[in-house]
């Protein structure tokens, strides 16, 4: 009976090269959260700004609110349920294209012949359970950016007493 070595030879070769795919496998996932932590953070932040900007056009509107006596409170949660209310279009609307585009990327694949069947799979992987989970946990992640954006926002407003605020009227 020959050595295992030399029934084998390419052994070595195809486990170095097994090795290094799953390295730059693990590299490439490595820079996908970095990119997804950094997205996260650049959208809270210009969506921080915006609010900034939309709260300083409704400064008359929080000063007349806290001079007939609407708590902070009530104010900084009405601007949460706006927000929450517009972003529902959004999410439903950003579902629904997502899946169109989706359904024509492997629609695409699928008519080569040699990629078929990961097509095929890679649509069944998608669209299972997994991907209901993360819609929900992408939407979770907006409505606390919108939650801290809102405070962090509102924050430098309504630190101001209303005869503040309405004294800038004129």
């Amino acid at each position: 009976r020959p050595p295992r070595s030399t029934l084998f030879p390419y052994t070595t070769l195809f486990r170095s090269a097994f090795k290094d795919a799953l390295e730059s496998i693990a590299e490439v996932k490595i820079i996908i959260n970095l990119m997804t932590y950094l997205i996260i953070i650049g959208g809270s932040v210009v969506l921080s700004l915006i609010l900034m900007l939309w709260l300083r056009e409704r400064i008359y509107e929080i000063g007349i609110l806290l001079s007939i006596g609407t708590s902070k409170i009530q104010i900084v949660l009405q601007f949460i349920i706006e927000l929450v209310l517009i972003s529902i279009p959004a999410i439903i609307s950003s579902f629904i294209l997502g899946r169109l585009v989706f359904n024509l990327i492997t629609k695409g694949l699928s008519e080569a012949e040699e990629t078929s069947s990961i097509a095929s799979s890679f649509t069944n992987s998608v669209f299972g359970l997994g991907n209901s989970v993360v819609f929900v946990q992408s939407y979770g992640i907006l409505i606390t950016i919108i939650i801290l954006s809102v405070i962090l926002a509102s924050m430098m407003i309504l630190v101001k007493k209303p005869k503040e605020i309405l004294s800038k009227i004129s």
